[in-house]
């Protein structure tokens, strides 16, 4: 299937955003959010639903649903994806996540994961290793391609 895609400059149109969830600090919590407005020449409406179990101080795990319908006069499409998260942080130095996600267009399962050390203030560690489907300008260019990140920060103070 091929999604058609519209450039221009810079878009501004009228965005009605609703977003209502529970509280965060609970074991368990909910994220409910709707969308819907002007979008380039067309409409688009989002809908979108967001679980998330936090049963530790230091785990917790987040399954989702989005659902974006994009119309233009030119033609109109419907993306749905779902969305697994797991999050691990066993200490205030050391954090870790997983992300896997999926969608109708690209019938792919991408992946993205991060570990974060901090061994002490201002100075940490990043990695990440990615593999998603990249949207928009990346989409050609980058397609299916997996990108790794070691960053290292480092901060100088007098």
């Amino acid at each position: 299937m091929h999604c058609p895609s519209w450039t221009g400059g810079a878009g501004r149109w009228a965005v009605l955003d609703l977003l209502s969830g529970t509280s965060q600090s609970r074991p368990v919590s909910a994220i409910v959010e709707w969308r819907s407005g002007g979008y380039y020449t067309g409409r688009r409406n989002d809908q979108g639903l967001t679980l998330r179990w936090h049963p530790s101080s230091h785990w917790s795990a987040a399954v989702g649903g989005m659902r974006n319908a994009i119309r233009f006069d030119e033609g109109r499409f419907t993306v749905r994806m779902a969305t697994l998260r797991i999050d691990h942080t066993p200490s205030t130095q050391l954090a870790g996540s997983l992300l896997l996600q999926w969608d109708n267009v690209s019938h792919e399962l991408g992946a993205s994961g991060r570990v974060r050390w901090q061994w002490q203030p201002g100075r940490e560690l990043i990695f990440s290793i990615d593999r998603l489907g990249y949207t928009g300008e990346q989409r050609d260019a980058l397609p299916g391609q997996t990108r790794a990140l070691l960053k290292l920060v480092w901060t100088l103070e007098r």
